[in-house]
């Protein structure tokens, strides 16, 4: 009987633990943003998995043409701060873009808030008060001019998306 009670509760207890450590490793992969990280910054590519290209709103669509880019982004803010975004350095080729190139960019952001939930931040002790948020972004062109056209047609666009909180 007592080698049974003690294999149930050893059972128990390695159930227990590994549900702490897969919680654990679930809040890793989320971007959280909190008194001590107070930033983070992403990196994104202006490219698809299918391969489709931006072109400006209006514009005739070809067979892998899109008017807009869409990104979600899900965020873990800690409670009583309030999260801020930002779209920074837009590059061509690695090669930071003049205001000119920049602004025939638009990026449009959506908020919403998912729900109040709280996320481990150590292994098996502390966990953190907040909320998580989606965060949509969508990029867009407008119309360029012939130059400016020959300086971006079909080449590697990138920028950074900056989550930050005060």
């Amino acid at each position: 009987m007592k080698k049974l009670l003690f294999s149930l509760v050893l059972m128990f207890f390695v159930f227990i633990g590994t549900v702490r450590v897969y919680g654990f490793y679930q809040d890793t992969k989320v971007t959280q943003l909190t008194e001590v990280k107070t930033h983070q910054l992403l990196t994104q590519n202006l490219m698809t998995d299918n391969d489709k290209n931006l072109v400006p709103k209006g514009s005739i669509l070809g067979v892998n043409d899109t008017e807009e880019f869409v990104f979600e982004y899900q965020v873990f803010v800690q409670k009583d701060l309030e999260i801020e975004y930002t779209v920074n350095d837009i590059r061509i080729n690695q090669e930071e873009v003049n205001e000119d190139i920049s602004n025939l960019f638009n990026f449009d952001f959506e908020y919403e808030l998912i729900k109040e939930d709280s996320i481990q931040t150590q292994l098996l002790t502390a966990s953190q008060e907040g909320y998580f948020v989606k965060i949509t972004l969508t990029v867009s062109m407008s119309e360029p001019t012939y130059q400016q056209y020959q300086l971006i047609a079909n080449q590697a666009m990138n920028f950074d998306v900056l989550f930050s909180v005060n």
